[in-house]
């Protein structure tokens, strides 16, 4: 199970005197829906950094998490010199370093805070960046809210598919048409949009448009591509979005509420039947016997499964989750 820390109460400056400035937050290490803590003794690393000076650490410190805590308290001091700096708080753990370093998925997801200055009084927003590394040199940054919305968090990337990979790699001056659907902060899309050339839409619900709008505007697609994004409800009609023939749909990981599965059914066969070559790449990572829904209801509507594979996730072993956790994946195309 990938696991993540999370701001509980996001950086503010607490006191400042003379000699010292201190610094406080409150995280806790969960998993990905946010409702189970780690069960597992863990040294995080609390670092200040300097937000406009090449990643400057100005303080760093050892908290440890231990098995049982829901929350730790996290205070910092550092010298008052940096009075007036603009700088982030970066909790992360020495393996999640070396995960990165190597390009792989970490056991934990570390976090950044919003950029606050150094001065009486003074908060993060109430924000999280996540800053995953893509192939390459490539690195997504990927804001999501501190609140308990899961429309506002991330959850994973998944890796493609052979199939997926061909459409992904082939024909490389070919804009591709993507459209992501209930995606979240836009991870997926985001990420997509730094590796390809592509004309991608992110759609989700009206509650999640300013977190996607953040994201948007902090992506950094390659050379061609465009990224917009834009509301969408499942089962309510494509409105203008008939007007494109997408070559590809995104869904990652939006099967597990069985009423809403019903309506995204209802909207990807909308899709398929504006283009019969349409992919469909649906990956998740299964939570319940419920997520059958989906792909009982995706097989009534006649879009058929033409790949399929697993990646298991870094795990680490909990009371409550013995077995490692996969992700699944679908590439789904309409009729025959």
């Amino acid at each position: 199970m990938v696991h993540y820390l999370r701001f509980l109460r996001t950086p503010q400056v607490a006191d400042i005197s003379k000699k010292t400035i201190q610094i406080s937050a409150v995280a806790a290490v969960t998993t990905d829906l946010g409702d189970s803590f780690l069960s597992q003794d863990v040294t995080t690393i609390a670092r200040i950094v300097d937000a406009t000076k090449h990643g400057e650490i100005l303080r760093s410190s050892e908290i440890c998490w231990r098995n049982g805590m829901r929350a730790a308290k996290i205070n910092l001091q550092c010298n008052a010199k940096y009075a007036g700096r603009l700088v982030h708080l970066h909790l992360t753990t020495r393996d999640t370093i070396s995960a990165y370093a190597s390009c792989e998925v970490p056991a934990i997801v570390d976090a950044w805070s919003s950029r606050f200055t150094i001065k009486a009084k003074a908060k993060a927003e109430p924000l999280v960046e996540r800053r995953l590394q893509l192939q390459g040199k490539s690195q997504a940054r990927i804001w999501e809210e501190t609140g308990d919305s899961i429309a506002r968090h991330i959850w994973f990337v998944d890796d493609p598919l052979p199939l997926l990979r061909k459409l992904l790699t082939d024909d490389k001056a070919k804009r591709l048409r993507v459209l992501e659907v209930g995606a979240g902060c836009g991870i997926v899309g985001i990420a997509l949009s730094q590796l390809r050339k592509s004309d991608i839409v992110l759609t989700d619900l009206g509650d999640a448009q300013d977190i996607l709008q953040s994201n948007v505007d902090c992506a950094a697609p390659v050379s061609g591509s465009s990224l917009k994004r834009q509301v969408l409800g499942w089962g309510a009609g494509l409105g203008d979005l008939e007007e494109t023939k997408f070559d590809l749909v995104l869904v990652s990981d939006c099967i597990y509420n069985p009423d809403s599965s019903v309506l995204l059914v209802e909207t990807l066969k909308e899709l398929s039947n504006l283009n019969p070559n349409l992919l469909v790449f649906v990956a998740f990572k299964r939570r319940h016997d419920a997520d059958d829904v989906f792909f009982e209801h995706m097989q009534k509507n006649e879009l058929r499964v033409v790949e399929e594979g697993t990646i298991k996730l870094p795990h680490i072993m909990t009371d409550y989750d013995n077995n490692a956790p996969q992700i699944e994946s679908f590439v789904y195309k309409a009729g025959d």
